[in-house]
């Protein structure tokens, strides 16, 4: 834990100016914001964070709720980065709230879920002290909360501890997703040394200056060496001015430490980051491929007709499964969009075209369980 200098904590935000504890020194660093959080402004305009298009990513599945209070499921989103989505109405900091989500393919609906386990990704550079501590643009993070009409994101570090710092910043430097794809890697061109300790390293702004932040470095951690002066050496560590970005940790950082923590060390090992996901889940039915015709209500309910929440686009592909009356039970491809358990999903049937193989309308189901053949009659 991050020792302060002042008795209190401060807050730092990319458009204010610092805040000062004396006329001499600015505040140290702190990993966290102090909850709880204040109310988003009245008349402030309303946050939306919207989702990058073509992104990549592996979160979590989303379970989405039709209330705030997350009392009544209404679909699970399995594969986030393949859905259009918008995130607003963030909770509050503290208040473990739900955030309105609404989803634009292949379903058209609107509902709450958890923003834990969602990745961000900042748009725009953050300095948290001047020149010493940045977030760098493309530094992907996990919103944690509002604050007055600021958005508290979580940033990762490349350090054993803090792991992570919580920084405020505008809504519009943010979006959802990533694009998967790494963006470059530090440049080592220069001299590099590795920490001598596991124990709290403190980072100044200058040999005699005031103190940035203190943190812990992983085992053989290795920094850039800028300087050295007088039993101070200069480290540096992150994507140099100009340079590309890390997708992981893109935290910058510039500053003096006590020269004897650090010994001359062996060029680091070049970094590989791949994005893992699991495979992409199908359900497929023999002859129940199915395209929307028109703009068509979707239900949800244990039975037919369910009732309806939201609304499928024309052109959106289907897996058509078991039909009740006028209604038939459908899936999305790669279960983007899936109903909770014991939830089934109904849309009208003559909204559907499907590719058939079953020249008989009411045949009976195929192998598998699978629907009839659904063909439209023009």
């Amino acid at each position: 834990m991050l020792k302060a200098l002042c008795s209190f904590a401060v807050l730092f935000v990319a458009s204010t100016s610092i805040l000062a504890c004396g006329p001499a020194a600015p505040p140290r660093v702190t990993a966290a914001v102090a909850r709880p959080g204040q109310p988003w402004p009245s008349g402030t305009p309303a946050c939306a964070i919207v989702s990058i298009p073509e992104r990549g990513g592996c979160d979590r599945a989303i379970p989405v709720f039709s209330d705030a209070e997350g009392s009544t499921p209404l679909a699970i989103i399995n594969n986030p980065e393949k859905v259009d989505l918008t995130w607003r109405e963030l909770p509050v900091l503290g208040s473990n709230g739900l955030a309105k989500v609404d989803v634009f393919t292949p379903a058209l609906f609107s509902g709450w879920a958890s923003l834990a386990g969602m990745t961000f990704t900042m748009t725009a550079e953050v300095a948290i002290r001047q020149k010493h501590l940045v977030v760098t643009a493309g530094t992907r993070v996990s919103v944690v909360g509002t604050s007055g009409d600021k958005v508290i994101v979580r940033v990762p570090t490349p350090f054993k501890a803090p792991d992570a710092m919580e920084v405020a910043v505008d809504c519009h430097m943010l979006q959802y997703g990533h694009t998967g794809q790494p963006a470059g890697r530090p440049s080592w061109d220069r001299a590099y040394v590795t920490a001598r300790t596991s124990a709290p390293i403190e980072l100044r702004e200058s040999p005699d200056g005031p103190a940035i932040f203190s943190f812990e470095p992983g085992q053989d951690q290795v920094f850039r060496s800028v300087a050295q002066r007088e039993g101070s050496i200069r480290i540096a560590g992150g994507p140099l001015p100009g340079k590309a970005a890390l997708p992981a940790s893109t935290l910058s950082f510039d500053g003096w430490a006590n020269v004897g923590l650090f010994y001359q060390g062996k060029a680091p090992p070049r970094e590989h980051t791949t994005d893992r996901c699991l495979p992409d889940r199908y359900h497929m039915c023999p002859g129940s491929l199915g395209q929307v015709l028109r703009d068509a209500a979707l239900n949800h309910g244990t039975s037919a007709p369910g009732q309806r929440f939201a609304t499928v686009k024309s052109g959106t592909s289907v897996h058509v499964h078991e039909q009740f009356g006028d209604l038939v039970n459908v899936t999305f491809l790669n279960d983007e969009i899936a109903p909770p358990n014991g939830i089934r999903f109904f849309m009208p049937r003559e909204a559907i075209m499907t590719d058939c193989q079953d020249e008989h309308p009411n045949a009976n189901p195929g192998p598998g369980g699978c629907a009839p053949c659904v063909r439209r009659t023009e």
